[in-house]
């Protein structure tokens, strides 16, 4: 077979340099005319010494997480006031994590109207009030078959169960009667939601899922009698859903079950006839997830009301509390201890990270003062385990200038926006070194990461403005031969012959510092937009560094301005 000639392509002539957009008739208008978002009257106060909790939460500023906040409190008050149900949709944790007296307290208030509780909550609730401890350690008990089986749990949890059933009564109400009727057995009885709601006459509804609770494994789980009271709980949500007008609902770390029970009650009443347009619906959670933010969130208030994706508004309230913490418990100008800047690492990794960082040393570094923060490791990132790229201390670490950040401990507001964001900079760096794989730098995954943490507020900036505190520790000087550019250091950690600039790869020089202020106003620099744009990035500002302790990485750049 005769092979096919090859077929001659057509001469290309070069195209005409694409010309940039002629900007000479571009239209701009006076600032003070601008609608802008974000004004000084929104802004946070300082703390005062013995002031109330009131004024504490009157210091927040006036913007984003905090606003939606505020808005939720107005929301829930103005629905108190006119006599609006607020209804709470709840999962395990809140009880879990200590929040029962703090509800009960809004119950016998009359603030919350209805609670609704997935089957979880029921086993948590009884156990603190029969016993003051609940929460197994599941790990532990799972390879022996011993998880779930507490025998009084199962056996009264189902005894109640089965016995309000007989009667017309839905599992809340059942359990709850059965604690009161039982009060020498129950002397934390108190704290339990069950059992006040049942004493007030606020209904609490229970929402179960057959087959995920460890009460359904005993031998005393009656199937029939848990899916006819739970039905009767539904039934009785919905009711007060479709009365809702004008009310809140609350959800509070229900990922499944409450999100998928609300949207169904928001929708048997406004099939009965109730409109359901002023409603104020809230999903406050660790994490976001599709279930709260779609049926709690969105669809219910798409016809009308207002709706409050809070998974931010609880960041706010514990990033404000955690500095105030650090700093008010030692005299100013202290700064935060190691152990508060481990348990603000394990939040945000938990929050952000999902708890894919591996643990890692955090230190105050008194000779750090180029940066405010560094990720450091002495590895490369796909090291293996057994090289030493595990999380052992010693060989990853991330360090904080405690001479650059000391000066702002001062300055409450400041110091608490520059320490929180100065951590999460270096442990996006470390996600990239033990998630990404990568050497750290400031590309597009590092951008995309910091802009969805900065959705919370955190204030993660690439660059952060010590200049004038680097400079009164700086006691060397270099300056680059072919753009300028200046390096302070407070060792001499830079040699010319084996360093270049991190902008132009020119060749540096020794000065003395006090040439530094002299020279920069005359330096003249090459104006190409290449290097002009690498200037305005560059200078004066210091960038938050990751460095690998080996120089084989960046034999040829000095530390500041490393690539990233």
């Amino acid at each position: 077979m005769r092979k096919p000639p090859d077929r001659v392509r057509a001469p290309v002539s070069p195209r005409a340099p694409l010309k940039p957009i002629d900007l000479s008739k571009l239209k701009t208008y006076p600032l003070s005319r601008r609608q802008s978002k974000v004004r000084l009257a929104h802004f946070s106060l300082p703390w005062q010494r013995g002031g109330t909790f009131k004024k504490f939460l009157e210091t927040f500023p006036d913007i984003l997480a905090v606003k939606t906040l505020r808005a939720v409190v107005q929301a829930i008050v103005r629905a108190h006031r006119k006599g609006r149900p607020v209804i709470v949709g709840m999962g395990a944790h809140p009880t879990k994590v200590g929040l029962n007296p703090i509800l009960v307290d809004l119950m016998e208030r009359g603030i919350v109207t209805a609670v609704a509780m997935n089957g979880a909550v029921i086993i948590h609730d009884f156990e603190l009030a029969l016993m003051g401890h609940t929460s197994e350690d599941v790990e532990a008990e799972i390879d022996s078959g011993r998880f779930g089986m507490a025998e009084e749990t199962g056996r009264m949890l189902n005894e109640a169960i089965a016995r309000g059933a007989k009667e017309g009564q839905g599992i809340g109400e059942a359990i709850g009667h059965y604690i009161n009727r039982y009060k020498g057995q129950f002397p934390h009885r108190t704290i339990s939601l069950l059992a006040t709601g049942a004493r007030l006459g606020i209904p609490i509804t229970v929402h179960v899922a057959l087959g995920t609770d460890i009460i359904h494994m005993h031998p005393s789980a009656d199937g029939a009698a848990i899916g006819a009271a739970s039905l009767l709980d539904f039934r009785r949500l919905a009711a007060v859903v479709a009365g809702m007008e004008g009310g809140v609902y609350l959800n509070l770390g229900s990922a499944v079950i409450l999100p998928e029970v609300f949207l169904k009650t928001v929708t048997l009443g406004r099939n009965l006839g109730h409109p359901l347009t002023d409603i104020t619906t809230v999903n406050m959670d660790f994490l976001p997830h599709y279930r709260p933010t779609t049926n709690v969130v969105k669809r219910p208030t798409q016809k009308g009301g207002r709706a409050s994706l809070g998974r931010s508004l609880d960041i706010a309230l514990r990033q404000r509390i955690w500095f105030h913490e650090a700093t008010m418990a030692r005299p100013s100008p202290a700064l935060p201890s190691v152990e508060q800047l481990q348990a603000l690492w394990r939040e945000l990794n938990g929050r952000y990270f999902r708890g894919a960082l591996s643990s890692i040393e955090i230190v105050w570094s008194s000779r750090l003062t180029s940066s405010a923060g560094m990720f450091v490791s002495r590895v490369g990132p796909r090291a293996r385990v057994g090289d030493g790229a595990d999380s052992s201390y010693g060989r990853r670490l991330i360090r904080l200038s405690s001479p650059l950040l000391q000066r702002l401990s001062e300055d409450a507001e400041r110091a608490e926006r520059e320490i929180i964001g100065t951590l999460a900079h270096e442990m996006i760096h470390q996600w990239q070194f033990d998630v990404l794989k990568r050497r750290p730098n400031h590309g597009p995954d590092f951008s995309h990461k910091m802009a969805a943490m900065n959705r919370d507020g955190l204030g993660i900036t690439i660059w952060h403005w010590f200049d004038e505190a680097v400079r009164a520790f700086a006691t060397h000087a270099w300056q680059c031969r072919r753009c300028g550019k200046v390096y302070e250091r407070q060792r001499r950690t830079i040699r010319p012959s084996r360093h270049r600039c991190g902008i132009c790869k020119g060749a540096l020089r020794k000065i003395s510092p006090s040439e530094v202020i002299d020279q920069s106003s005359t330096v003249e620099r090459p104006r190409s937009p290449a290097h002009t744009a690498a200037t305005r990035r560059t200078a004066p500002s210091v960038q938050l560094e990751f460095e690998f302790a080996s120089s084989l990485f960046f034999p040829l750049t000095s530390r500041s301005e490393r690539p990233g």
